[in-house]
């Protein structure tokens, strides 16, 4: 039913999966350090490793799905990755925290765009850290440094509106209708 990293003070970091009930399910140990990660209807994962900078596209028996080439599978190839989203061409939208942008690969793992750099102007990040993409085709972005969200076309990647707070904003979660976003720790 759903799926989400688990980071225990052993540093055993490793992927849990739970059925729709909450209970435990199995342990995939396909990266080093989990940290964000994003389901495909049709049966796949896509997970970043933050320590070592690349994403991991398997099944949920922990089978990898791109060729060990892809640019998406190179050690390195992101620097911090955060927040990850399956897009409807199935890309993947990934924040790098180290490197203040956002990258997209293609559905086999292929670099296709990046865009933002370190900044406080629109369009400009300071430690991205989570995305989801909303059902009319925005793509928001938490804005951590700068405690803001900011939305995107998903078409154009045009910066489409900057929300604002006073609070710590850390993580998001798009469902059709609503955006939920974390400040302060409080959802």
């Amino acid at each position: 039913c759903c799926y989400m990293p688990v980071w225990p003070k052993s540093g055993d970091f490793s992927i849990h999966s739970l059925d729709c009930n909450g209970k435990f399910g199995g342990k995939l140990d396909v990266v080093v350090n989990p940290y964000g990660i994003d389901y495909h209807g049709s049966g796949y994962l896509v997970i970043s490793d933050l320590k070592e900078g690349y994403l991991l596209k398997t099944t949920p028996e922990g089978k990898a799905l791109w060729d060990k080439h892809a640019d998406a599978r190179t050690p390195g190839i992101l620097n911090q990755p955060f927040g990850v989203v399956i897009l409807p061409n199935e890309y993947v939208a990934v924040t790098e925290s180290g490197n203040h942008r956002v990258s997209i690969f293609s559905d086999i793992g292929n670099l296709v765009v990046r865009f933002g750099r370190k900044g406080s102007d629109p369009g400009e990040f300071n430690n991205p850290q989570g995305i989801c993409l909303h059902s009319s085709n925005q793509l928001i972005i938490v804005d951590a440094g700068n405690r803001r969200l900011q939305i995107f076309s998903l078409e154009s990647l045009e910066l489409f509106f900057i929300a604002t707070d006073e609070q710590n904003v850390n993580t998001t979660m798009c469902t059709d209708d609503d955006v939920y976003v974390t400040m302060d720790a409080k959802v």
